[in-house]
């Protein structure tokens, strides 16, 4: 942890190597022309700028969308956040979309007038927003008349984020768009989130916390601060309390570089903390440098080391089943960490980034990645992330991967689902045995009915039923790893999962996993033992492929994988659930096997076998 002293020191060496302005040694590739010619030159980015022009037609062809009470209020009233987030996002994806081509080599000078108004006037649209907030992130106080003035300088992710957004552009572009508006967007900027933040006022919760927020929100007010802020003096302040809670957020991980928030939040999170620290340490000249820390190294391999293949990631906490990677972020902090993989560039992301067309994701994969296409792809690996408690394993074939990951864990993780012993089985990229993932979110969603909900609580996942009892939700229901061990041939992984029930006639229940890297093979035991004989276990599968029961196997996926059973001790049932995803409603299939006597100790094994063709998901 530095001090007041060093950091105004630091800030000063890189004053004095900006010729009296640090903020001209900031963000350099996005400042050469040269560096925007080859990226509309580069055949690797052709996809992108297809996708840029084809969503700048639309746009020229509407009004930018407005953000009517009528939509505001939604979430207070009904619980629901997506018709005025997608409106919100479209805003800024619009602003990212003009901005784009107008810094863009060719697409400068094809339409740069035209460009320019368009970037002017989501700026204007921007600035004539009520709050940069979202109505979900306001306490549930959106509607409360009394917090009016408070609700423009709540500091959420999207307030913050939208001021480093601003600020950048401000910087990128100074000289070309109007300097009225330039004026408003630096006066918005101050009024709503530099100011509120400078203020002597009670620190915000998420500047001690140690989960996405922290590195999200003082990022981006420690970015928006170093391109607002040129005075030494005055910015120092700021950028020591922004480096406190980057300490913090750094904090939530283990030494082995694990995201407990899934590879979902690694991306937002650590990507912010990326593109904040290397903003920081062009500032100071190079006297500051975040990226360098041995720990932060170990974070920028959790990506490589979660996936299952190239497009398919562990998929705990708030993940989802796939998951695109960022190319910019990626090919920048292979520059620190030569160890970095990418996956193949095909599973990259579109031209916006993510689903919210984060403007901070939307330039750096232009200006951070090469002219060409790297050879990505990931290596055959299996990986302990020791102090998680997961397993990852993959096993490269000729037409993919054939995968597989567990986790012990607890029940009270940041973005927690109630997953512990939840397991995945990936062939070929099928994701045949699953962990599902995140859901939509809601105010439920984050509320006390988190837990009912499919997604979140373990009559989700492929976890047992005990006594009709799901596993309960805090850090103390937990699982143990036993036995971690990688062989050349099998890869075996057990754990002590009773403690994640809270059941006291639970007396153990031990999860085996053998996966046979040969044949792609896994297979599962779980022993229990009871106090006296339960009345009822259920052991649950989930998958999103449709189930067809046969003698002693369930057939899955066309062609099929097959998961064997013993006949002769167990019946199975089928049941359908409704999976809501941001994306519609997709079908999750339980599949659920029950002793037919129960007693006080038994065992289940089960064998789950892989094909030979790569299918899609159904």
């Amino acid at each position: 942890m530095m001090n007041l002293r060093q950091v105004r020191e630091a800030l000063e060496n890189g004053t004095r190597r900006g010729d009296g302005d640090g903020r001209s040694l900031m963000f350099p590739e996005a400042r050469d022309p040269k560096r925007w010619a080859g990226a509309a030159a580069a055949h690797a980015f052709t996809p992108e700028i297809e996708e840029i022009r084809t969503a700048a037609a639309g746009f020229r062809t509407q009004a930018p969308p407005e953000l009517p009470f009528s939509l505001y209020r939604l979430y207070d009233e009904t619980g629901d956040r997506q018709r005025y987030q997608a409106a919100y996002f479209s805003v800024r994806k619009r602003l990212g979309t003009f901005a784009l081509l107008s810094l863009l080599k060719g697409e400068a000078e094809a339409g740069g007038a035209e460009n320019l108004r368009g970037t002017e006037d989501a700026l204007w649209s921007i600035c004539d927003e009520y709050t940069w907030c979202l109505p979900a992130h306001l306490g549930g106080k959106s509607l409360d008349a009394s917090c009016c003035p408070e609700h423009p300088e709540t500091l959420d992710l999207f307030n913050c984020e939208t001021a480093f957004t601003l600020s950048e552009l401000l910087f990128l572009l100074e000289g070309k768009i109007s300097p009225f508006v330039a004026r408003r967007v630096s006066d918005e900027v101050f009024r709503r989130v530099l100011r509120p933040y400078a203020a002597l006022t009670p620190e915000r919760w998420w500047e001690t916390t140690d989960m996405n927020w922290a590195a999200v929100c003082a990022g981006s007010v420690g970015a928006a601060a170093m391109y607002r802020i040129p005075d030494d003096d005055e910015l120092a302040p700021i950028l020591l309390r922004v480096l406190s809670t980057a300490e913090c957020y750094l904090s939530g991980f283990y030494e082995d570089g694990f995201c407990r928030e899934g590879i979902g939040y690694w991306d937002y999170g650590f990507g912010f903390f990326t593109y904040f620290a290397v903003l920081l340490q062009e500032r100071t000249a190079g006297a500051i440098r975040l990226l360098d820390d041995p720990k932060v190294r170990e974070i920028a391999l959790f990506q490589q080391r979660i996936y299952l293949d190239d497009r398919h990631a562990a998929s705990y906490s708030d993940s989802g089943l796939t998951h695109r990677f960022l190319p910019g972020l990626a090919c920048r902090l292979k520059k620190v960490e030569p160890r970095i993989e990418f996956p193949d560039w095909s599973a990259r992301t579109g031209a916006f980034g993510d689903d919210c067309s984060r403007w901070q994701h939307m330039v750096r994969n232009f200006v951070w990645c090469e002219k060409t296409a790297p050879q990505g792809g990931l290596s055959e690996e299996s990986f302990f992330f020791r102090n998680a408690g997961v397993w990852v394993s993959r096993v490269k074939r000729q037409d993919g991967f054939q995968s597989f990951s567990a986790k012990a864990g607890d029940n009270g993780e940041p973005h927690n689902h109630n997953d512990v012993g939840s397991f995945q089985f990936l062939d070929r990229g099928r994701s045949i045995l699953c962990d599902p993932g995140r859901g939509v979110y809601t105010r439920e969603y984050f509320g006390s009915q988190r837990y009912g909900l499919l997604c979140n609580g373990s009559q989700g996942h492929s976890v047992p039923i005990v006594d009709g009892c799901f596993q309960q939700a805090g850090p103390e229901f937990s699982g143990t790893v036993l036995t971690a061990r990688s062989e050349p041939r099998e890869d075996a992984f057990e754990l002590e999962m009773a403690g994640a029930y809270g059941l006291a006639n639970l007396l153990s229940l031990v999860r085996r996993f053998r996966f046979k890297r040969e044949k792609a093979e896994l297979v599962l035991q779980d022993v229990f033992t009871f106090r006296h004989a339960p009345d009822s276990v259920v052991e649950r599968f989930v998958t999103f492929f449709r189930p067809e029961p046969a003698a002693g196997r369930v057939l899955l996926g066309q062609p099929a994988a097959v998961l064997e059973f013993d006949a002769d001790g167990l019946d199975v049932c089928v049941r359908p659930e409704k999976f809501p995803t941001e994306a519609g409603c997709e079908t999750l299939y339980e599949i659920d096997f029950t002793p037919r006597i129960p007693t006080e100790s038994m065992c289940f094994r089960f064998t789950v076998r892989g094909t030979d063709g790569p299918e899609g998901r159904e």
